[in-house]
């Protein structure tokens, strides 16, 4: 278990029923600590964090600051957003160390407020209007991506060497795209925040070098119920991730899980284009875990050789049994296409729209269930 102590500073004009309930319910039962604190002016706000952000592991802002007077009939004559950028200049100047930023956000009209540059300034943005809306926000995993947050610009921040390797923990440049490499050693004379930013949200947020469980278990095939799945993670421990931002959210490497594959399992037999049920075979003779099951196919699919996830319910899909999901068209060349599976795409759960290019198919797979299910009723 992990007895260190979090600290985060929270900057808000109101300490009123959901933020007192927001403050509780973070430090519940948890190693974190919220230190709350009102606007002032602007001088002596910037130097009260300028002393006590040392201290502390972040900080968590609220955009509208000047909505309650600090003091009697004085407001504060900025946004959260404006202590945002000052304190990312003051680390950029090498005043403080780089540090997690985290917007709470009174208003549903965030667009109103924030530029695309000033929402840049942010690890997280959170709805304080939705906080109490059932699905919308967590505390048990937000309290997870406080700490991971922390962790990660903490390790960065001690790095003496900042490089690739050393950032990611990977001594094998050829795991790595090149022009992956090319764009990174480029991010490495900006601010940690940016190459933090850059490593959750073009690396460790999207399917590429780095796969997350729920790829893992397409491409291996394995049900992850199955009673020997943690053994088989324990068996294949040397490909995980063990770099930046590695705790709480595991990532394994994608060129280590192929090498595995073609020096354990099979050097003749393409994990790519075997079915699960083959790929169990294979798995449960080389590795003596007899206890792993394979994938089934979800109603609408054909194949059996699994190979992503849906990024609406999770489950694992071929990529012929899916659809590519719209606004990934200025995706990175290291990045693959995130899709939804066919039944997601014919009956949705969730907010995601299908690529344009992916719509006439979508279409014709509709009217063809349609047709068979009026022959069925017949």
């Amino acid at each position: 278990m992990n007895n260190t102590m979090y600290k985060y500073l929270y900057i808000d004009d109101t300490r009123e029923r959901l933020e007192e309930g927001m403050i509780n319910a973070l430090q519940d039962n948890s190693n974190i600590e919220i230190t709350f604190r009102g606007p002032s002016d602007w001088e002596t706000i910037i130097e009260y964090l300028k002393t006590e952000l040392p201290k502390h592991n972040g900080i968590i802002l609220d955009l509208r600051l000047n909505d309650i007077a600090y003091a009697k009939g004085k407001y504060a004559q900025y946004k959260g957003s404006t202590v945002a950028q000052e304190l990312r200049s003051l680390t950029k100047e090498g005043l403080l160390n780089d540090f997690p930023m985290i917007l709470f956000s009174g208003t549903d009209k965030l667009d109103h407020y924030l530029d695309p540059t000033s929402k840049d300034l942010f690890d997280k943005i959170v709805d304080k209007t939705k906080i109490e809306q059932p699905g919308y926000f967590n505390y048990e995993d937000f309290k997870i991506k406080l700490k991971w947050l922390a962790d990660g610009y903490s390790f960065l921040n001690d790095l003496k060497n900042r490089s690739v390797e050393h950032i990611f923990k990977m001594d094998d440049l050829t795991f790595f795209d090149p022009r992956f490499i090319d764009h990174f050693n480029s991010l490495l004379t900006k601010p940690i925040h940016i190459v933090a930013h850059f490593i959750i949200k073009e690396v460790i947020g999207k399917p590429c070098f780095l796969i997350d469980e729920n790829y893992l278990s397409a491409r291996m095939g394995i049900d992850k119920q199955s009673e020997d799945w943690s053994a088989f993670l324990e068996k294949i421990s040397g490909c995980k991730y063990t770099g930046a931002f590695s705790n709480y959210f595991d990532r394994w490497w994608m060129p280590a899980i192929n090498k595995f594959w073609q020096t354990e399992i099979s050097t003749e037999q393409s994990l790519r284009t075997l079915g699960s049920p083959k790929r169990i075979e294979l798995l449960i003779e080389k590795t003596g875990l007899q206890n792993l099951n394979p994938l089934s196919k979800t109603k609408n699919a054909k194949s059996e050789s699994f190979w992503v996830s849906c990024k609406a319910t999770g489950i694992s899909i071929d990529t012929v049994d899916g659809f590519i999901l719209a606004g990934q068209e200025n995706r990175h060349p290291w990045q693959e296409p995130e899709y939804i599976s066919s039944d997601e795409a014919l009956r949705p759960t969730k907010d995601y729209s299908v690529s344009i290019t992916e719509r006439p198919r979508l279409e014709k797979l509709k009217n063809l269930l349609e047709k068979n299910e009026q022959r069925i009723r017949k």
